[in-house]
């Protein structure tokens, strides 16, 4: 932890009766300004301090962050976007980093988090809501207003893109720190919007806190862990990280494997251990480098990793208009157009073909189409996407508007 804060400048910052310490993101005065403050969203990192710290911070994903020892970061300041939700929807309200607050817990959704936590989580939500005046039922679980595009796995839009934070939903936790209970029912299911991809997270989410734990002690084997069998893969319990990098698979011959060193998944044996604890024996500095590199949030699936075909990735949406395809020479297309010009390269996409889901192609940049004038106010938002010429990606907070060069395409999120 020495080497990470040796690179930080950090302050300390008293807010009512707790002490923050304020460790801005790189990204954070880049960030839109968030128009008003309706929800606050809590989260689970899925690993331990020192990467999520890190990975958070450099990204600008989440305005604090609360350590097992009850220490409470900043990393954005509350007035501006963090990156935390992502593709959300919650009765009906899309984009939630537009609207909302970030709390990262370090831990991971199975488990309970610390006393500590519990404490220093209570206090610091008691001033967010008496600053923003949030309802109790508008401080929810990730996992709760998460939703995912359709898919090789569902062909519809769904609830149950991701796990993260679904402890937070618990009646008992929510009284303990302060809270009242959720909602009893998913208005965006009721509507008809969303449809169920993951019945154990529905259970956790709105059942009552005994059916909750028959739900969770279900899932678990005797000493608490996830295994592969029949019937559950490995994205059912790892989600959209089943193949990445922050994932462990440990096979019954004792081998381990990164989710990312993982190339035929058809060949994973029943009996793998799947383990979301990114500390377990795997080398931190490695990690760490690896987190560092990653795209924030910017999720391409490919074509001969994540699918052989376009249906196999993008369900029934492959040939729409909100899934694009980047073509190893550099040409970019949507589904529709494909569908509709090239029918044949679409039916046999090229190995290395990159797929991006849920996001509408807004034009290029040119001499009277500037980036303002193509995304409006999300120019510089962190969910819009710009292809450089060069074919570099970057997000909108890394984009210098006076110097962006003619050609560069650009992509906000549906």
């Amino acid at each position: 932890m020495k080497k990470l804060f040796s690179l930080m400048i950090i302050s300390l910052s008293l807010y009512g009766s707790i002490a923050i310490i304020i460790l801005l993101s790189p990204r954070n005065f880049n960030r839109p300004l968030l128009s008003k403050i309706d929800f606050i969203i809590l989260h689970t990192t899925e690993g331990a301090l020192e990467g999520s710290l890190f990975k958070l911070r450099k990204n600008g994903e989440a305005h604090f962050l609360v350590s097992e020892k009850g220490q409470i970061y900043q990393l954005i300041e509350e007035g501006r976007v963090a990156r935390h939700a992502g593709r959300t929807l919650w009765n009906g309200t899309t984009r939630l980093d537009e609207n909302s607050l970030g709390i990262e817990i370090v831990g991971y959704h199975n488990k309970p988090i610390t006393a500590a936590q519990e404490l220093a989580l209570g206090r610091l939500l008691y001033q967010m809501k008496k600053k923003y005046k949030v309802d109790d039922r508008n401080i929810l679980p990730h996992s709760m207003v998460a939703y995912g595009v359709p898919n090789k796995w569902f062909d519809q839009a769904h609830r149950g893109r991701k796990r993260c934070g679904m402890m937070f939903a618990d009646t008992d936790f929510r009284k303990r720190i302060g809270l009242g209970p959720v909602p009893s029912f998913d208005p965006d299911v009721l509507q008809g919007r969303l449809i169920v991809a993951d019945p154990f997270l529905n259970s956790m989410l709105f059942a009552n806190s005994i059916e909750k734990k028959k739900t969770l002690n279900s899932e678990l084997t005797n000493d608490g862990e996830f295994i592969v069998s029949k019937t559950k893969s490995a994205w059912y319990f790892a989600r959209e990280l089943y193949n990445k990098s922050t994932t462990l698979y440990h096979l019954p011959n004792g081998q381990k494997f990164l989710g990312n060193q993982i190339k035929n998944w058809n060949l994973l044996p029943e009996g793998t251990r799947v383990i979301l604890d990114k500390n377990e024996k795997i080398d931190s500095e490695i990690l760490i480098s690896d987190l560092a590199n990653q795209q924030s949030k910017v999720d391409f699936k490919e074509i001969g990793i994540d699918g052989q075909t376009a249906y196999q990735i993008a369900g029934k949406n492959y040939a729409s208009r909100s899934t694009i395809y980047f073509f190893p020479n550099g040409d970019t297309s949507t589904g529709v157009d494909l569908y509709y010009e090239k029918k044949e390269l679409l039916a046999h996409l090229p190995k290395g073909t990159k797929v991006l889901l849920g996001y509408i192609y807004g034009g290029a940049i040119g001499p009277l189409q500037s980036a303002y004038r193509i995304a409006g106010k999300r120019w510089n938002s962190p969910a819009t996407i710009y292809r450089l010429p060069n074919s570099q990606i970057i997000t909108g907070d890394e984009v210098d508007i006076n110097s962006v060069k003619t050609g560069t395409q650009v992509f906000f999120e549906l």
